[in-house]
């Protein structure tokens, strides 16, 4: 499900990620996929259009609006109705400060009435770099609602304790910028699992390398996927002053470069390494690009063709090994070192086999374009 898919009208297909829209300078979009979380999404969506008193709550709600973003009728959902049934509605809307899915089910139900589709808000959470988390340095926090202290900047439903059904804590996760320029998610609960894609999020940032990626906390499951403008030229200048301003790590449009927004072209992977550009070099001995990992480590893989009765890399790999060997010894990070060797033949069973030697650093400048722009200075100053 997309932007568009998440519309309030059929009719016109209306995008709320499309330039002029609400939602135009969304850097990501987190969108309900199951139907736990397309129903705690609505008593969000209700809840936040309540008028309360207490200043506690008003904050709270103040604070959510900023990553939400709600379809303007509801939408009748046959799967939210199916799953009603299997609950105990009178124990899972306890709770509950409003007049809730589960309540109107309920009273159905006791009165023996037919059971319509019940009718929900529909949308999406987004985050946008214009509008900063509450804590910059640390991310954007997820999960269930908080009104007393450390809010949520995403709330995800309302009732933490209701564990059966949607199984999110009070802080779940984060979402972050990683120094790459491109989103990570951390896990931080104690008593909830997060899940990006069928792998368990531990308390390492997991980098988002993929332009759409499934992602579950607790029973609620999402697609998480880089918006329309991620992808424009206007983001990558904010993404450049959100490092810098927000995150202190000094950074430019050319490091970004080796690292853009994931997109659909760009689904290659080599091992662990997602690539992120097409080739950005090429020689005599093999092409280059530039990959990265789901921890953020950012590399460049030189891909070799190899005939095994022409050309012999053992010694092209040993020298590189020799000179990791060195530099690691010498904690020196500015030259060239072999992180590891990948092959599409591991048996050696193959006449022809593709190697890909895994190198460090990967920099978008090189000697040459170093000196054109008058870096390396002249004469005694180089």
């Amino acid at each position: 499900m997309d932007a568009a898919e998440c519309s309030d009208s059929q009719s016109t297909n209306e995008d709320p990620t499309f330039p002029g829209s609400d939602a135009e300078e969304a850097a990501i979009i987190v969108v309900p996929e199951n139907a736990q979380a397309r129903l705690a999404f609505s008593e969000v969506a209700e809840w936040l259009e309540e008028q309360n008193q207490m200043p506690s709550v008003r904050e709270a709600q103040d604070i959510a609006r900023k990553c939400i973003w709600v379809a303007r009728s509801q939408k009748k959902d046959p799967e939210v109705t199916r799953l009603l049934r299997h609950f105990v509605s009178g124990a899972l809307s306890s709770s509950s400060p409003m007049s809730s899915p589960q309540q109107e089910h309920a009273s159905r139900k006791t009165n023996n009435q037919p059971e319509p589709d019940v009718e929900l808000w529909h949308g999406f959470y987004y985050l946008t770099l214009g509008e900063p988390p509450q804590q910059p340095w640390r991310g954007w926090t997820v999960g269930s609602l908080r009104v007393q202290q450390s809010l949520n900047d995403v709330v995800l439903c309302l009732r933490s304790d209701n564990h059966a059904m949607y199984g999110v804590r009070p802080h779940q996760a984060l979402f972050q910028l990683h120094s790459i320029g491109r989103f990570c998610l951390q896990h931080i609960s104690k008593s909830s699992a997060t899940y990006l894609g069928s792998n368990l999020v531990s308390r390492e940032q997991h980098v988002l390398n993929e332009p759409s990626m499934m992602v579950t906390f607790g029973a609620l499951s999402y697609r998480v996927q880089y918006a329309r403008f991620s992808h424009s030229e206007n983001y990558r200048s904010q993404l450049v002053n959100y490092l810098k301003e927000h995150l202190k790590t000094p950074i430019t449009s050319a490091d970004l470069s080796l690292t853009p927004t994931p997109s659909d072209m760009a689904g290659i992977r080599v091992g662990q390494w997602h690539l992120t550009t097409g080739t950005i070099g090429s020689g005599v001995s093999g092409r280059v690009s530039i990959g990265t990992n789901i921890s953020g480590t950012v590399v460049a893989l030189k891909r070799m063709t190899v005939d095994k009765g022409k050309v012999e890399v053992r010694p092209f790999q040993e020298k590189l090994e020799t000179l990791s060997s060195l530099v690691d010894r010498h904690n020196e990070n500015r030259i060239l070192r072999l992180v590891e060797v990948i092959t599409d033949d591991a048996r050696g069973v193959n006449r022809t086999a593709d190697l890909w030697f895994v190198l460090t650093p990967a920099v978008a400048d090189t000697l040459y374009s170093i000196s054109v722009k008058g870096l390396l200075g002249d004469g005694k100053d180089r």
